[in-house]
């Protein structure tokens, strides 16, 4: 048998496979299975030989959870002699991979989707229930989808020859020659860019159709606003993204017992509560810091005792012997700054046995403002009475006069990026690069500029997370926020209801807060301020510059290699406290 093709699946953290069949034929209800370890997909394939299906399939050793409700399909494969086989319950002409989370994905569904694709109905993928990533693989044409609100990612690399796809982008970079110098520079200042060159990546809510002549992206996924009443009010507001958060939790009910990253906050406050009322066994996860300006442990003990579920504070460290090491294997270098405190976290859950972990991140996007002012209120579709109070309450804070009348205007918000730059008067340095003073110049000038990631797309830090920190330890991190119903809520919110002053307070999330107010302990809902959460981190470059010039700055150093860093700028920048707080270290 001629293999033309190679199709792998790859350990990394917890998934859910579908129950090998004796038959050729999968039962709508099948049952499934909850791996221990998750499951991505990896392929290369000929591009003048995408219209034959041989197939070659290994699998790493995993093991096995019986009994969970839990609905998802990563693998289908055709028949062959010399492999095991996933029943197939449409075809044996195509292939299909899912890696995610995908609760109550049937055969029905899926056939429906590979039928949409085929015939170019490529917007038929929002209904795809849950989130994650696939792959379909049908005569002549391979199809690399990603639903909106996945975690997952694939990325793939297109020859004239070869198509490559993998959901761990070390799958596809050969050495240091697909590094693109110019991102690495981006890198090192601390832009989170990504670094191969000519690597891509599935965008969020995209389908990419990759074909023997061309390739092409259409739409996959989209979100749409909820059709509502006019002028609801807030109450009502509050009360339905209490029910949509109390749905989306509801497929973590059957997991078994499940994890909560519990900062303290409204956000994760309101998933651990949802959880607790949805009948989920509970372990809340608190990042425990010796520092009391970075701890916010006396608000995760509140929620706690107030829902009766069990509280884990874990001890991060944050000594020198912490902050870096050698050991690390990570897809991208430039890590997630929180990156040792997640391990430790990782690694207490490991050790529970516990193997979803559910967090309150997308919290942000749905309930607070990106901007705000008087034009904001004045715009919503509120009622005219709630709009005279936000404009009186508005009066009682500390935004000065000036500023709320110039809020009038929508370009001039009293919150927001235009309104930060404007009162500060910043606007030329945030059109600069951060900061980095021990760095050499391109040509005496700054490296161009790269488009930063936008919210909500591909980040290469939650990549370093998601594949060097929680698949190792086979967990499978989930965020109820990032629900469809819920982003359809969060499309349909009125911006004034994303921040409420009042009595010369100003409230943020006041809709969420509404929702919760009676299931969380009152000093949640009322907390003005936020810790400083790198606080203990801060003081590294502050008390160990010998260290850092020893690791930065030997003729061994990649950075110096490849004369990224001056090191005479980095004696400057270490001898004197301010210049290395002015700078990014």
């Amino acid at each position: 048998m001629t293999m033309i093709a190679s199709i792998s699946l790859t350990g990394m953290g917890p998934a859910f496979l579908l129950d090998r069949a004796a038959n050729s034929t999968a039962k709508e209800n099948a049952r499934m299975t909850l791996a221990t370890q998750y499951v991505g997909f990896d392929g290369h394939l000929q591009r003048d030989q995408l219209s034959l299906f041989q197939y070659r399939h290994a699998v790493r050793s995993t093991t096995f959870r019986q009994g969970t409700s839990l609905r998802t399909v990563v693998q289908w494969l055709r028949h062959a002699e010399d492999f095991p086989l996933y029943a197939s319950p449409y075809t044996q002409q195509d292939l299909v991979l899912f890696a995610g989370f995908f609760p109550d994905l049937s055969s029905s569904r899926i056939a429906s989707l590979i039928s949409h694709l085929k015939q170019g109905r490529s917007h038929e993928g929002a209904h795809l229930p849950g989130e994650g990533v696939g792959c379909l693989l049908s005569p002549g044409r391979l199809f690399l989808f990603k639903s909106l609100p996945s975690n997952e990612n694939i990325f793939y690399r297109v020859t004239p020859q070869i198509v490559r796809w993998s959901t761990n982008p070390l799958d596809l970079v050969d050495g240091v020659q697909d590094l693109d110098e110019g991102a690495i520079r981006h890198c090192c200042r601390g832009e989170n860019v990504f670094l191969p060159r000519d690597l891509h990546v599935v965008p969020a809510s995209q389908l990419v159709v990759i074909e023997q002549e061309r390739v092409h992206t259409l739409p996959f996924d989209h979100v749409t606003p909820f059709s509502c009443p006019a002028r609801m009010s807030l109450d009502a507001w509050a009360q339905w993204s209490r029910q949509l958060l109390l749905q989306a939790v509801q497929p973590l009910v059957s997991v078994g017992r499940i994890g909560i990253l519990l900062s303290g906050g409204i956000d994760s406050s309101a998933v651990a509560a949802a959880l607790t009322l949805a009948g989920a066994n509970v372990t809340a996860y608190h990042f425990s810091f010796a520092d009391p300006d970075a701890s916010e442990e006396r608000f995760a003990r509140a929620l706690c005792q107030r829902l009766g579920i069990p509280l884990v504070a874990v001890p991060v460290n944050t000594g020198d012997q912490d902050s870096l090491s050698a050991s690390w294997d990570m897809p991208h270098p430039y890590s997630h700054p929180g990156s040792i405190w997640m391990l430790q976290v990782a690694q207490q859950l490991h050790q529970d046995g516990i193997t979803v972990l559910a967090t309150g991140r997308g919290g942000d996007t749905l309930f607070a403002p990106a901007t705000s002012g008087l034009s904001t209120v004045l715009r919503s579709p509120i009622s005219l009475r709630e709009k005279g109070r936000m404009l009186l309450g508005a009066l009682t804070t500390d935004w000065s006069t000036t500023a709320l009348l110039r809020s009038l205007h929508p370009a001039f918000p009293v919150v927001g990026k235009t309104s930060m730059r404007l009162e500060q008067g910043q606007q030329e340095e945030q059109r600069r690069l951060r900061r980095a003073d021990f760095l050499t110049s391109v040509d005496g000038e700054d490296v161009p500029a790269i488009t930063p990631v936008e919210a909500g797309a591909f980040s290469p830090q939650d990549t370093v997370l998601e594949l060097s920190v929680w698949q190792p330890h086979g967990i499978r991190v989930c965020h109820p926020f990032h629900h469809k119903a819920l982003l359809r809520f969060g499309a349909t919110l009125p911006d004034a209801y994303r921040l409420l002053p009042r009595m010369g307070v100003k409230i943020v999330k006041p809709v969420l807060k509404w929702a919760w107010r009676h299931d969380v302990p009152s000093e949640i809902i009322t907390r003005q301020w936020g810790s400083w959460l790198d606080a203990p981190a801060q003081s590294f470059c502050l008390t160990s510059p010998d260290r850092l010039l020893a690791w930065l700055a030997t003729p061994e150093s990649s950075l110096m290699r490849r004369g990224i860093l001056d090191r005479g700028k980095l004696l400057s920048v270490l001898s004197d406290p301010r210049s290395i707080r002015s700078s990014l270290l």
